[in-house]
């Protein structure tokens, strides 16, 4: 009978933790709705700080995350949120995928490049990615890379973006432009045409995808001294090209060098 009662007693002390917990955690969501930060954050911490198996955790974490980012602007914390975050979930992929990524766009805009270069190669880690969002953390993670000028890291990661299997035609696209982009600023620029060429003879780019690529091979052209190829190119953008003005001042440039009018 002695150890009966003290089931039922554990049974009903866990039930009335449980329905605390419920309540804290309403009142943070109510707290939140109503911009009263300061007790939002203190009742989030509260749920998180007793509740170690609460089934709203993740709920909760993504509210806390939001006042630190959202209201507080406060970089700091929320990068150490995040990071609390992944250590709680990081085996779930989905939800591991959703924290690196704001993590990593997050350093990216304070400029923290060392650490963000250390957060997408962890995206890429995960599984079940799909060829054209591996490409997209491919090329984001190359860009970084080009930012601390280490280029040859950068290209590596272009290259093996290229190489992913599955690419849709725009995933590509994307890959093609950012290494012929990367070739140009290089001034590999032999290679940057041929790169840039391929992306324009590609079917099905979206028109301003198309334009864009225009302006880069007839950039490469004219930096490579292709000046009468170049000016064809640049011709051709005009009405497509998002700013006309742009392309009148390269046609004016390379006119002027080749002595036309």
């Amino acid at each position: 009978m002695r150890l009966l009662a003290i089931l039922i007693l554990c049974i009903l002390v866990a039930a009335c933790d449980r329905q605390a917990a419920t309540e804290e955690l309403t009142e943070a969501r109510s707290a939140f709705a109503n911009r009263e930060w300061n007790d939002a954050e203190r009742l989030l911490e509260g749920y998180l700080r007793r509740n170690p198996e609460g089934a709203q955790r993740w709920e909760a974490w993504n509210l806390l995350v939001e006042v630190a980012h959202r209201v507080r602007n406060d970089e700091r914390a929320t990068v150490e949120l995040l990071e609390t975050m992944y250590l709680e979930n990081g085996s779930n992929p989905e939800r591991a995928y959703d924290i690196l990524t704001r993590l990593g766009e997050l350093l990216e805009a304070g400029r923290d490049f060392r650490r963000a270069a250390e957060v997408w190669p962890r995206v890429l880690e995960l599984p079940g990615l799909t060829p054209d969002t591996r490409a997209l953390v491919s090329r984001r993670l190359a860009r970084i890379l080009v930012m601390q000028r280490r280029f040859p890291e950068a290209e590596e990661r272009l290259k093996a973006c290229l190489d992913t299997e599955g690419l849709s035609t725009e995933g590509r696209a994307g890959c093609l432009y950012d290494l012929a982009d990367l070739n140009v600023a290089s001034e590999h620029l032999d290679v940057a045409v041929d790169l840039a060429t391929t992306l324009v003879g590609l079917e099905g780019l979206t028109p301003e995808l198309r334009s864009q690529a225009g302006f880069l091979l007839a950039d490469a052209l004219e930096q490579r001294g292709c000046f009468a190829e170049a000016l064809e190119r640049f011709e051709a953008l005009r009405g497509v090209y998002p700013n006309d003005m742009v392309i009148d001042t390269r046609v004016r440039h390379l006119k002027g060098r080749l002595g036309r009018k």
